[in-house]
């Protein structure tokens, strides 16, 4: 799936450990466990960038 989205022009952002953290320990429509937050803010970040280089 990263190799196709790479292909395609659509920008990657890898965070394995992250990912596999919010799966484990993260539940829809609750806050996100308070030691993920900041390398989810990190995450958060880079998509706002992204959105004003498209701007």
């Amino acid at each position: 799936m990263v190799a196709i989205a790479k292909e395609e022009g659509v920008p990657v952002m890898q965070k394995v450990p992250l990912a596999r953290a919010l799966y484990a320990d993260g539940n829809v429509d609750q806050y996100i466990p308070s030691d993920l937050i900041e390398a989810t803010a990190e995450v958060l970040r880079w998509l706002a960038s992204l959105e004003s280089e498209a701007d």
